[in-house]
């Protein structure tokens, strides 16, 4: 294994550590991770992802729905709603 000593400025370094603790990781991991790449920088595992988020919405619309006795005439437009929202939010990017 190799060794690689790196130096930052203290500003840069809390940055390093406060991303590296968000993620629940050791700061060597994190860079590492970094250094790698990230899996959503991929398309085609960013578009599973987007898919995947996609699926999720109707269904939460409906554990909603139970959750607050509506109707399914509600469940349905509340699923409209979520759809046109994430529609919205993706053109954004």
């Amino acid at each position: 294994m190799a060794n690689v000593k790196i130096y930052l400025p203290d500003e840069e370094y809390a940055e390093i550590k406060q991303k590296a603790d968000g993620a629940g990781l050791s700061i060597s991991n994190y860079i590492r991770t970094v250094l790698k790449g990230s899996p959503l920088k991929n398309q085609d595992s960013k578009g599973d992802v987007m898919r995947a988020i996609k699926a999720l919405i109707p269904t939460m619309a409906e554990a909603f729905g139970h959750t607050q006795n509506a109707d399914q005439k509600m469940v349905d437009e509340l699923n409209k709603i979520l759809l046109d929202r994430y529609t919205q939010e993706l053109g954004k990017e």
